[in-house]
C-alpha cells in the first residue's frame, strides 16, 4: 500500500523549486499539468483524501 506522504514526496520531489536545489544532478522538471495529473490520479485512486487533494492542488497552483 502506498502511503501517502510518500505519495506527496514524489510530487514534490519533481517540483521546479526542488530541483533547483539539488546540486550536481540534472534537474528532472515537471509541469504544473503532469503535478496536477498525478495528484489527480493518486485522488481517483484513492490513495489521498478529497482535503489532501485540495490543499496539494492549492500548493502546486500557488506556486505559479
Amino acid at each position: 500500500m502506498i502511503h501517502l506522504s510518500e505519495c506527496l514526496c514524489k510530487l514534490d520531489h519533481y517540483s521546479p523549486a526542488r530541483t533547483a536545489q539539488t546540486a550536481g544532478a540534472k534537474p528532472v522538471l515537471q509541469s504544473t499539468a503532469e503535478r496536477l495529473k498525478k495528484l489527480d490520479e493518486l485522488f481517483k485512486s484513492g490513495a489521498i483524501t478529497k482535503g489532501e487533494y485540495d490543499a496539494k492542488r492549492k500548493e502546486i497552483l500557488d506556486s505559479l
